[in-house]
């Protein structure tokens, strides 16, 4: 329902250099060097505001700087840009919740947001079975990552993940 707004054009010189910082930042952040990564990612956001990506890497610095509500601010934001964005920030927003030990909050966030999600492709249904695997779920994530094999064949990138996941499910 929301118009999409990520821009990346790589014929703008600014967006090029935003970039290049971006992933300097990436690097940096990597490090958990994290004053150095928040002045290039600052430097990238100034130059292509719009790029979704950038706010998410914001959003991981503050999770690695322990400052989890501010964090939170911005996966809720980022949770508007898309079924992409809205499941990636999901799962984030679960990871804190898990930090804050608050894991019953953590797995009906995923539950709830999975079931809004209207056309899941085979690498979200895939996804959200593992994470029910992971949080011991096991008769859930079983019906999960049976639906998935449905939508593949053989030769799918998944299907052996998806096999073994399922197999230790059982």
């Amino acid at each position: 329902k929301n118009k999409f707004t990520d821009k990346f054009d790589c014929k703008q010189l600014s967006h090029s250099i935003s970039e290049i910082l971006y992933v300097v930042s990436n690097a940096l952040s990597s490090q958990s060097v994290l004053m150095a990564s928040n002045y290039y990612l600052n430097l990238a956001k100034y130059l292509n505001p719009e790029f979704t990506s950038y706010e998410a890497l914001h959003a991981e610095n503050l999770i690695i700087a322990d400052r989890l509500n501010e964090a939170k601010d911005i996966f809720n934001k980022i949770k508007k840009k898309g079924v992409s964005y809205s499941w990636f920030a999901t799962k984030r927003l679960s990871f804190i919740l898990n930090s804050q030990n608050k894991k019953n909050d953590s797995i009906d966030l995923v539950i709830n947001d999975f079931k809004n999600i209207l056309n899941p492709d085979v690498y979200i249904i895939f996804d959200f079975a593992e994470f029910l695997k992971n949080n011991e779920k096991f008769n859930d994530s079983i019906i999960y990552y049976s639906k998935a094999l449905k939508l593949i064949n053989t030769q799918h990138p998944l299907f052996h993940e998806i096999m073994d996941g399922r197999g230790i499910s059982y």
